[in-house]
């Protein structure tokens, strides 16, 4: 079953995962999870390809465009979880099980 993800990152992740490992629950989770932030930092690539990366406030100062802060933050969450699923991390004799 794939999930509903807007991103194609994160449906190829999605599906590459679940047929290469079998997840616990907490792991499909977490899994999702990650997959999420793909979608987020896709959304807010396009937002600053769209608008650009800084806009001009009312008072006619430069600021960067606040999907930077959605990118960055989507970016390290996407890291950890990953790190959390710990696919690539252990040796191979302590990982998932394969199906």
């Amino acid at each position: 079953m794939i999930k509903s993800f807007t991103s194609k990152e994160a449906k190829n992740l999605w599906k590459s995962v679940t047929d290469t490992y079998e997840l616990e629950e907490f792991q499909r989770e977490t899994l999702h999870l990650a997959c999420e932030c793909l979608d987020r930092l896709d959304d807010a690539r396009k937002a600053l390809k769209a608008d650009g990366q800084y806009f001009k406030d009312k008072f006619g100062q430069i600021k960067p465009h606040p999907a930077h802060s959605i990118e960055n933050q989507n970016r390290s969450a996407f890291k950890l979880l990953l790190r959390e699923l710990n696919l690539d991390v252990e040796p191979a004799d302590t990982r998932p099980k394969r199906r």
